[in-house]
């Protein structure tokens, strides 16, 4: 109960005049014993039970700011609790989808974390009723399914198994055949091969702003390796996550919505980290949305066989015959035998290897002072990504390349991609 409360007077103090909507499922003594300061009276109708739901749905989605509270249960909260412009609280939800009614613009989005934050606002989303998101046909499948199994007793059993590489390609390949029956609702986002992204890059004039691993951990309030968490720095990866300008393509890890190939070397790391991140991933996506491989940064770190040398002479082809101001921690080039740069007309600009989002105005003052006719490339973790949007925003074509100056390095030098050189590979210089 403290922390709704908490959630309430947080939302008091950041948004004027604010319009609360409490979603208590079929608890409505919870909702009134947790006084949150909502005069019913003047909502009408302000919980959600099972006689109501479709009506209170509907003024719900109406609702510009709101709070979902008590509703672990709720089909509709599970609903909601998947899309990136919601409130959650709590953060976690039975992942069971249901029918639904308007989906707003913007809401302020709680989580319980140590650094809550608000998302940005949201460009406002098709209808969801092109396609029936539970057909009748999975309703019964789904009974059928309960009718066959004891759940109290699958649940013992699964204690006695070891979670293994194994058992997560195992469970991959069983998903991919119950889903079948699902295709038509299934909307995994469009996202180019590194080729492709390479070409489009070439042939246009866009810029170009990668997320990884580091990005979402930061946007969720961790921190990383060379850059602590801060709150302003992960406002602004939301930011440009979920931008829509036609000239800045981003960049999303194509792995984590496809089998993993076994010709990639951290197939398995899809089972892991993403899938532990996998809602906080797929919160930012926008539907119909094209995005770029982040991977163009690191081919020779990721893949065991692959046209290295043309995917190089692409990348190299992107700042051929430009003037180049390259923007990087000051122990990036330490260690580099082979440049990625050589013979390219290249300034520099050093900024901290580690919390260089500190520095971000002095980097920024620093980048003001080049040409627009100049390409900036930045390799300086997630406060490059920030300082590269702002630049963006500035008129200047921008491409986050990140690991690519290492890639290449080791490419050319032959080092085997052993495990030991990975984890050298993605540490901090």
């Amino acid at each position: 109960m403290d922390y709704y409360q908490k959630a309430v007077r947080y939302i008091q103090e950041r948004v004027e005049n604010p319009t609360f909507f409490v979603f208590g499922a079929t608890d409505n003594d919870f909702i009134h014993k947790l006084d949150l300061g909502v005069n019913f009276e003047n909502l009408g109708e302000s919980h959600i039970t099972a006689d109501n739901q479709h009506h209170d749905m509907f003024l719900m989605s109406a609702c510009k700011y709101g709070i979902i509270a008590n509703s672990t249960y709720s089909w509709w909260g599970a609903y909601l609790g998947r899309q990136k412009d919601i409130v959650i609280a709590p953060s976690s939800w039975i992942p069971v989808e249901g029918s639904y009614q308007i989906i707003p613009k913007e809401w302020i989005k709680i989580e319980s974390t140590k650094n809550p934050h608000i998302i940005p606002p949201m460009q406002p989303k098709d209808n969801p009723h092109k396609k029936p998101p539970y057909s009748p046909k999975r309703f019964f499948k789904n009974l059928r399914y309960l009718a066959r199994y004891d759940i109290k007793e699958m649940y013992h059993n699964q204690r006695n198994y070891q979670f293994s590489p194994q058992i997560a390609e195992n469970f991959a390949a069983m998903l991919r055949d119950e889903i079948k029956n699902d295709w038509d609702i299934i909307t995994p986002p469009k996202i180019k091969n590194e080729f492709e992204t390479l070409q489009e890059l070439i042939d246009t004039q866009k810029s170009f702003i990668r997320f990884g691993d580091g990005e979402y951990m930061i946007m969720n309030g961790e921190d990383i390796g060379f850059q602590k968490y801060n709150e302003n720095l992960a406002r602004n990866l939301q930011e440009i996550i979920v931008s829509n300008d036609e000239n800045l393509l981003i960049g999303i890890g194509n792995l984590w919505f496809s089998v993993p190939d076994k010709n990639f070397r951290a197939g398995s790391y899809k089972y892991t980290w993403a899938l532990g991140e996998y809602a906080n991933i797929t919160r930012y996506l926008t539907k119909g949305k094209i995005y770029g491989s982040t991977n163009v940064s690191q081919v020779y770190a990721a893949y065991k066989e692959y046209d290295f040398e043309r995917h190089f002479k692409m990348l190299r082809q992107i700042f051929e015959n430009k003037k180049v101001v390259l923007v990087c921690g000051d122990r990036v080039l330490k260690n580099i035998q082979y440049n990625l740069f050589e013979s390219y007309e290249i300034e520099m600009i050093f900024g901290p290897t580690r919390d260089a989002y500190n520095a971000l105005d002095e980097l920024k003052t620093e980048c003001l002072k080049k040409s627009k006719d100049c390409i900036l490339i930045f390799a300086l973790g997630p406060a490059g990504k920030a300082l590269a949007y702002e630049m963006f925003k500035k008129g200047y074509r921008v491409l986050d390349l990140g690991h690519a100056i290492k890639d290449y390095d080791a490419y050319k030098r032959n080092i085997p991609m052993t495990n030991e050189e990975m984890v050298k590979f993605f540490a901090p210089d």
